[in-house]
């Protein structure tokens, strides 16, 4: 039997750990959906296995030669995308990231297949302030595709922003799977040790720094413990920001009150997370210009356990966490609100519950998987 859509998924590495939300995303489209994957290389495919997966190892002309002649301007497009299409014949080529889009672009697939292009979050900001060929080169992109992806109205504002007509944008949000997700309304009796969890890589956009700084003006008011997940990768950047994450919470005195878990798998962040009280996640604009984008997915998920977010006011976080619903917001960079959102809670135990609950109702209804599934069904055959 044939299915009724041929889709082929482009992105650049199949998959990152931290990239759970794609696999979801994929596996949860309808059963007329059959998917492809072309990617640059691939990992983890024991903890995400796909059957129809083209890399670039497969090519004749080695990756390396490939990138090289793109640095000379030689070539712009990619030759395994070319020889993929033409064994796959989809109806539509979904290219996730915005430079990987234009990449994709590059090679005037024509109009029997439609593209689509889906940005995440430091596509949309960083990579144009980083490199200013990124302005003309998302005109390009967006003269080319049929359809613009992003996960929320802030985010469909900045990519307008940069030149895309709004007629192509459609907002999509990422879904989890909230019926995994235990639900467990957490309680704290004012006397116990607070338990605060902290997740996210160590980059200056999850604003960790100042979690640590409100943490500490709270550390003699209350019992603390901090569980930190999370680590840096070897650039150098991102190193800095880990020392800077370590600095801060030598200065403050913190260490002693700090549990350093490292990267870990979903699982064990679930698990952890359920035996906390409150999770801080206060995410900024970088110097750079990266962002969330969006919404981390920890966020949703975590709001879908029943646990209080103190966030910002950064990105899409607004349509997550439902300011003094489901948590509180603070705006960025400012350690003083995010202090005293997190006094607000502790002074309100009595309304956890009904966070709880509304949390959970709110990524059922907004953000499970099952149904934002559907609806990307329905993204691809309105395209069709």
């Amino acid at each position: 039997m044939h299915s009724e859509l041929n889709v082929l998924h482009s992105c650049p590495i199949w998959l990152p750990t931290t990239q759970k939300w794609m696999y979801n995303m994929i596996s949860n489209l309808p059963d007329r959906v059959e998917n492809v994957i072309l990617c640059d290389k691939t990992k983890n495919l024991d903890a995400f296995p796909y059957k129809n997966i083209y890399s670039k190892k497969e090519m004749f002309i080695p990756f390396a030669i490939e990138e090289g002649l793109k640095r000379l301007g030689i070539v712009n497009s990619s030759f395994l995308l070319k020889r993929t299409l033409a064994r796959t014949k989809p109806d539509i080529l979904h290219s996730h990231f915005g430079d990987r889009a234009w990449e994709d672009s590059n090679l005037q697939i024509g109009d029997h297949i439609k593209q689509i292009a889906h940005f995440y979050g430091y596509d949309v900001g960083m990579i144009v302030q980083e490199d200013e060929r990124w302005t003309d080169r998302y005109y390009q992109l967006f003269d080319r595709v049929d359809r613009v992806l992003c996960e929320g109205s802030f985010m469909a504002k900045s990519i307008r922003n940069l030149g895309c007509p709004g007629h192509k944008i459609r907002v999509y949000r990422l879904g989890v799977e909230v019926e995994k997700l235990p639900f467990k309304p957490r309680k704290w009796n004012g006397k116990s040790v607070l338990k605060i969890l902290i997740a996210g890589s160590f980059r200056e956009k999850k604003g960790i720094p100042y979690a640590l700084e409100a943490l500490a003006m709270l550390k003699n008011k209350v019992p603390l413990e901090i569980n930190i997940i999370g680590d840096s990768d070897k650039r150098e950047k991102y190193q800095r920001e880990k020392e800077n994450i370590l600095s801060t919470a030598r200065s403050h005195g913190l260490m002693d009150l700090i549990t350093w878990h490292g990267m870990v798998n979903h699982e064990t962040l679930i698990e952890e997370a359920l035996n906390n009280h409150l999770f801080m996640s206060p995410s900024v604009t970088a110097q750079d210009g990266d962002t969330e984008g969006g919404c981390p997915v920890t966020i949703i998920e975590l709001s879908a356990t029943g646990m209080p977010v103190l966030s910002t006011t950064h990105c899409d976080i607004p349509e997550v966490v439902l300011d003094g619903e489901t948590g509180y917001l603070s705006s960025e960079r400012n350690v003083e609100e995010l202090y005293d959102n997190t006094i607000k809670l502790l002074e309100n135990v009595d309304s956890w519950d009904k966070m709880a609950e509304k949390g959970r109702s709110h990524i059922t209804e907004n953000y499970n998987v099952e149904r934002q599934g559907t609806e990307l069904g329905d993204i691809y055959d309105e395209l069709l």
